[in-house]
């Protein structure tokens, strides 16, 4: 079920028996601390892990302007959903190749480059081990500054490695691991297998 911030928000708040926000310029203690927090919470989260749902690929747009940094022929510009690099390679035949990330910008003596990112999606296309985790990690968040008592807080943050664990489990499978040897590139095996 896809749920928006505010649901994600309530659901965490609600479980600390608190009050539900239908918006962050609602006029109550939580709203306010879930407009402040939530945000930087959510891209944190996002980023924190290299997460299946969030990870995706792009050839960088080069810009026409010149570099600053006389040790870099080529900028491009950052995906606008970029959180954070996983790897930059030759688009061609997926090299890795040499950049550094500054300002916004990646430098590279590459003519083209492939980005592969965490990026930040919309609260509706989170899956829903994911929504449960980050509930539980905004629970957290929470119950420190709206609780207070030690027992509740470390009960919410107990919660969230469970989640998390169960969380990053079932993202893993979603990804099966590429395999390297099979019977049409190796001649050990078709010799094995009677090809």
């Amino acid at each position: 079920m896809a749920l928006t911030k505010f649901q994600l928000c309530s659901r965490a708040l609600v479980a600390l028996d608190r009050e539900a926000v239908s918006s962050f310029s609602d006029s109550s203690k939580e709203a306010e601390l879930a407009a402040v927090m939530y945000e930087g919470v959510y891209k944190s989260e996002l980023s924190n892990y290299t997460w299946n749902f969030n990870t995706t690929q792009v050839e960088l747009s080069r810009e026409v302007s010149t570099p600053g940094d006389v040790n870099w022929s080529y900028q491009y510009t950052m995906p606008s959903d970029w959180l954070r690099t996983l790897n930059v390679t030759a688009p061609v035949d997926g090299a890795d190749i040499d950049y550094v990330e500054r300002a916004g910008k990646v430098y590279s003596n590459e003519t083209r480059a492939l980005m592969l990112y965490q990026a930040e999606i919309v609260e509706a296309n989170l899956p829903p081990y994911f929504q449960d985790s980050f509930i539980a990690r905004l629970k957290g968040e929470f119950a420190e500054a709206l609780v207070g008592e030690g027992a509740v807080i470390e009960r919410a943050w107990a919660e969230y490695d469970r989640k998390l664990k169960i969380a990053k489990r079932i993202d893993a499978q979603s990804n099966p691991p590429v395999q390297f040897i099979t019977a049409a590139n190796s001649t050990w095996v078709r010799a094995r297998q009677g090809w």
